[in-house]
């Protein structure tokens, strides 16, 4: 395994700065079974960031059953996600809302992130306290979009927490 990534290192410092401006993934339930499918892993975003220093990532995932499995699955370290759409419709929640937050904030999602897409037809227990330190920490986002079919607990809130703590490169909300 040393080899192999002294290998790739050697490979990665022996070529030039490549140019690719983006890599679209459309992950949809029943398209592809999540168990076939093998993503890229942390190491390789790496890799293909520093070969691609511009990389962006838009990411579409459209699931029935969100679970925690899938999302560390889809959304790793390194990955330079700016555009982010997460619609999910499912009558039997696997995973909180807060998880998925928590997960995007540990892959440091929040240091690319430029535009938010969140459709949700789940109860969103208390979104108060699940978005405002996501949304804090995402220091280039431009546009959320922010869809819930439920009422959700906290949304006064949220706008209030918005109105007293805007981040600053926040232009559209909707």
């Amino acid at each position: 395994m040393v080899a192999c990534q002294s290998t790739a290192i050697q490979t990665v410092k022996n070529c030039q700065t490549l140019v690719l401006p983006k890599i679209v993934l459309d992950c949809r339930d029943g398209i592809i079974p999540i168990e076939d499918f093998r993503g890229l892993t942390s190491t390789d975003w790496r890799f293909l960031k520093m070969l691609c220093p511009d990389l962006q990532v838009e990411l579409f995932i459209c699931t029935t059953s969100p679970s925690r499995r899938e999302v560390e699955f889809l959304i790793l370290p390194n990955m330079p996600i700016t555009w982010l759409q997460y619609r999910c419709s499912a009558f039997d929640m696997e995973m909180e809302t807060d998880v998925l937050f928590g997960h995007l904030l540990a892959c440091k999602t929040n240091d690319h992130l430029v535009s938010l897409v969140y459709d949700s037809d789940l109860n969103i227990r208390d979104l108060a306290s699940t978005f405002p330190p996501f949304l804090q920490a995402c220091r280039k986002l431009e546009c959320l979009e922010l869809f819930v079919a439920y009422p959700a607990n906290g949304i006064d809130l949220l706008v209030q927490s918005w109105l007293e703590n805007r981040p600053e490169s926040l232009e559209k909300v909707r």
